[in-house]
């Protein structure tokens, strides 16, 4: 028989691991959305849906949402069904089996960063307008509402917004059908939980950070220098634009504020988008960036 301290020990070690044990928490199967997948999958079309947030802010959990959904439409989800390039997804939706989810991520460059990575740049609707029909759930993670062609918007069926991380608006993408105008109509809204401590989500920020070292240690052996310094002087000015909202709004440190923001954003330590902002401080005043 156990002594009172024996069970006492039992139970503090058995309330910690009911603690500490955290279940997935799918879409809700009443969900308009996944509603919407279900009648994708039985119809055999496809499912595009475009991933955004508020005022292009970073860090609010888009990736996050896009690997929630992905979870929650299919549950044997993996990695090896995201990607980060327009050449990767194309050769997912060419070879995954109907029924498959791709969650494809591009919030991490901006436009002229992806454009610099290929002679002719090449977007998704380019994909979604020429491919045919396969059964395949997109999610697609974009940089930002402003950098998205209206021909995106016009292929996709679906905007997912996050407002602030946790809580974001459905809306179904409607095209006029007298002069195309394009608008979306609310459908419902979202609450989606933190994953950060969710296996999957380290290995896609892994992978991210392996691509982004990638194509910057590209430019350089390339000899592009003057281009890899206008990437820096971007970032340094996003962060100067960053600080001054930041101000705005009363941030205590304004600058570290935007510098953890930006740094997030574009996959950079702290200290390395640091220095590029002195060194953009240093370009203003007039010295020379191209050293």
């Amino acid at each position: 028989m156990l002594s009172l301290r024996e069970l006492h020990t039992k139970s503090k070690q058995s309330n910690s691991k009911q603690e500490t044990k955290k279940d997935f928490v799918p879409l809700h199967p009443a969900c308009p959305l996944y509603q919407e997948y279900l009648e994708r999958m039985r119809t055999k079309r496809d499912l595009r849906i475009i991933i955004s947030a508020r005022n292009c802010a970073t860090g609010v959990g888009k990736s996050t949402l896009g690997l929630w959904l992905a979870l929650s439409f299919k549950p044997d989800w993996n990695p090896s069904m995201a990607c980060f390039t327009i050449e990767k997804y194309v050769d997912l939706y060419k070879h995954l089996p109907p029924g498959s989810v791709i969650l494809y991520d591009e919030s991490y460059f901006d436009l002229d960063a992806r454009r610099s990575m290929k002679q002719e740049h090449i977007d998704i609707s380019n994909v979604w307008r020429m491919m045919r029909v396969r059964q395949i759930v997109t999610l697609f993670i974009a940089p930002s509402l402003l950098e998205l062609d209206k021909r995106v918007r016009q292929y996709a069926d679906y905007h997912v917004h996050v407002l602030h991380r946790g809580r974001a608006i459905v809306s179904q993408i409607q095209i006029s059908r007298y002069d195309a105008t394009l608008w979306e109509e609310d459908i419902c809204s979202l609450r989606f939980p933190n994953l950060d401590d969710h296996p999957f989500k380290a290995e896609l920020d892994r992978m991210k950070d392996e691509l982004i070292d990638h194509f910057l240690n590209k430019m350089l052996r390339k000899g592009d220098k003057k281009k890899f310094n206008e990437i820096w002087y971007k970032i340094g000015e996003e962060v100067e634009k960053r600080k001054e909202l930041m101000i705005r709004v009363g941030a205590t440190d304004p600058l570290r504020a935007a510098i953890l923001e930006i740094a997030d954003r574009y996959g950079f330590s702290d200290e390395e988008v640091e220095q590029f902002y002195q060194t953009y401080v240093e370009a203003k005043k007039g010295e020379s960036l191209y050293l």
